[in-house]
């Protein structure tokens, strides 16, 4: 069985081009300052980063493909000229950022361009909030929402938690929304549904597209959560945070990087708290434990490579409220503890040691990615990454009846190549494949030894192929246009329920 479909977006708008999921776009002029004519032959390049120079054209256009987010400063020099710089430019992942230099043909000493970002991005053209590591601090929310995905999201225009707390974006389903990190989905399949306990510690920014986005972007309808891991040369140091305030609530965030004389710049982090908040504030009476560890290598070999590793893994452990719930007049309160659990194995009911109700989640993410940069204005990477997610909740007390177990254990591949123009125009194309062994089972008691099962045990293979490309007639009109194929075939998997007439299983639907 399998399904495609196909998406063509045609968008008129009056902002510029973004191209990569993890990286952003530099552009600009260099022109004479006495006669605003423009320079052709002017070299711009990025300070102590390792990307080509990029040289104007013969109007004085100079693009630099492929940028890393963060802030840099930029210098112009030509022969005859005094250099000029200009700093503190900030660049975001799928955005442009526009520098303007104006060089003297008079020798005086070396000129300071700053350059003040605009209220408006120009160059934006979805509809897209940016939050970087900064600004999330003035968002938080709830206690159990700290550092945590669906809380940032939850702070931004367009987006309004349910009754489990998970963000909707436009009144559309939770499933509807697709979570990306450094290119990675890491939304569960079979559901669409964000299926772990990633945390935002370590996130240099999220990009939230609340509609238009373009057709590189799949796996989504309503909206687009894309995030990128900072690098060692956005930190250059050590960074310890610490919360508390009492004993219900502690946590520690540790932070390492730099950049080495080499050229390898490297980020590590790690994060632990726990917490034994009121249930009618966190919903559940404690956290014993959250861990989280990063990791992330960036390595230029030569002048255009670059190679790139990123670890990211994670745990977490909630205790339910184990009560006493009440129960009808005359009848002993029921409280939310269990001693019965399930096997996932063999699929049948075991006995198990008294003990609250409680959910554990696990993640895992390690991806490689090689780009090489064709010339300043062209970029061709690839990547391959693993991502695995699993979620368990051991609830089979007579208070919630329900044991869950979901999983997702994906190998990613994708290839992308992107091509800038000083004009405007910009073109990129791509292949994505993502095979994925999923499985679910839902049982719930219902009655004393009395089991119903639903189990989903489908593989998948994704599959994705796109092209777009933003055309700039002017400097107050622009056309993105994009063509996006997907395609995911099942493969069902024979599982291992027992026949419905055997003891203890009232019924066993096989879903």
């Amino acid at each position: 069985m399998s399904k495609t479909k196909l998406c063509l977006w045609l968008l008129l708008l009056s902002a510029g081009c973004a191209w990569a999921g993890t990286t952003g776009t530099i552009k600009g002029t260099v022109r004479d300052a006495a006669t605003k004519a423009p320079i052709s032959g002017a070299i711009v390049t990025i300070a102590g980063a390792p990307l080509p120079a990029a040289v104007t054209d013969s109007e004085g256009r100079f693009v630099i493909a492929g940028v890393p987010p963060g802030t840099y400063t930029l210098e112009a020099s030509m022969v005859g000229y005094t250099n000029a710089k200009s700093e503190n430019e900030l660049v975001i992942q799928d955005l442009e950022t526009e520098v303007n230099f104006l060089l003297t043909a008079e020798a005086k000493p070396e000129p300071t361009v700053r350059i003040v970002a605009p209220l408006i991005r120009s160059q934006q053209s979805p509809t897209m909030y940016v939050v970087s590591r900064r600004e999330e601090q003035m968002v938080r929310g709830w206690p159990d929402q700290l550092y945590q995905y669906t809380g940032i999201i939850l702070g931004q225009p367009g987006a309004v938690p349910d009754a489990a707390g998970m963000p909707h974006v436009r009144g559309a389903r939770q499933d509807h929304l697709a979570y990306m990190v450094d290119n990675i989905l890491i939304s569960e399949p079979n559901t669409g549904e964000f299926g772990t306990n990633l945390v935002t510690v370590g996130l240099d920014r999220l990009n939230l597209y609340t509609g238009g986005f373009r057709a590189e972007y799949g796996s989504a309808l309503a909206g687009i959560a894309n995030g990128v891991i900072r690098t060692g040369s956005s930190i250059r140091g050590s960074r310890i945070e610490t919360s508390g305030g009492s004993l219900k609530y502690r946590g520690t965030i540790f932070e390492l990087g730099n950049v080495t004389p080499r050229g390898l710049d490297w980020y590590v982090s790690a994060n632990l708290w726990k917490s034994n908040l009121e249930p009618e504030v966190s919903g559940s009476s404690s956290i014993p434990a959250e861990i989280d560890a990063i990791a992330k290598l960036v390595q230029p070999i030569g002048e255009r490579d670059k190679i790139s590793f990123l670890y990211n893994q994670g745990y977490a452990r909630y205790n339910a409220f184990e009560g006493p719930f009440f129960s009808a007049p005359d009848e002993p309160p029921i409280p939310g503890r269990h001693t019965v659990d399930w096997n996932l194995g063999s699929n049948m009911p075991i006995t198990t040691a008294d003990s609250t109700d409680y959910l554990k989640q696990y993640y895992g993410i390690a991806s490689l990615t090689w780009s090489r940069s064709l010339s300043a204005s062209s970029v061709l990477s690839a990547q391959i990454y693993k991502y695995n997610a699993r979620r368990t909740i051991h609830a089979l007390s007579d208070a919630r009846n329900s044991y869950q177990h979901r999983s997702a254990r994906q190998t990613g591949f994708r290839i992308d190549y992107n091509r800038e123009l000083p004009t405007g125009t910009s073109f990129k194309s791509g292949f994505w494949i993502m095979p994925s062994n999923n499985l679910q089972a839902l049982v719930n008691a219902s009655g004393p030894n009395k089991f119903r099962i639903r189990y989903r045990n489908v593989d998948t293979i994704d599959y994705a192929l796109y092209m777009q490309s933003t055309l700039r007639p002017n400097a107050n009109l622009t056309a993105d246009v994009g063509l996006r194929w997907d395609g995911r075939s099942y493969r069902r998997k024979p599982g291992t329920l027992p026949a419905k007439d055997t003891a203890p299983f009232a019924s066993v639907p096989n879903v």
